[in-house]
């Protein structure tokens, strides 16, 4: 954010900027900091979680998501997805993570990734993530 306010007074803006009072939105890849970003159903093991991220970072070039990270808050639960080639899904208490090299089920979106009962391991997965940042 600091960079933000230096640039703007590297245009000839001189009001002093707070960075906590500044609204920093990429709509240019549709990513909404302060958005919905989804849920998602978990069943492993006979048992159903619901993994509500606080963040979920993508890259790729605009409007096209090549790679996504979603983390809770207090990082015990996180969703891992590289393209076509990887996906893995970690919970809270679980073992192992859950991981395949061929994620059937997966569409990855402009500014989001869909989860239609991939199979992800021995994990099924439902729901949708929405982007809240994002990386060339």
């Amino acid at each position: 954010m600091a960079w933000v306010a230096a640039a703007l007074v590297a245009v000839g803006c001189s009001k002093d900027l707070d960075p906590s009072e500044l609204e920093v939105t990429d709509a240019r890849h549709g990513a909404d900091p302060g958005g919905d970003l989804g849920e998602l159903e978990v069943t492993l093991g006979g048992e159903t979680h619901r993994v509500a991220p606080s963040e979920v970072l993508c890259s790729g070039p605009p409007g096209e998501v090549h790679h996504l990270i979603a983390t809770t808050g207090d990082d015990s639960s996180r969703v891992e997805v590289a393209g076509e080639d990887f996906a893995q899904v970690r919970l809270e208490g679980a073992e192992r993570p859950q991981e395949t090299t061929s994620p059937d089920g997966i569409e990855l979106g402009e500014a989001q990734v869909e989860f239609a009962t991939a199979a992800v391991g021995d994990a099924e997965v439902e729901g949708t993530l929405h982007c809240s940042e994002w990386e060339d």
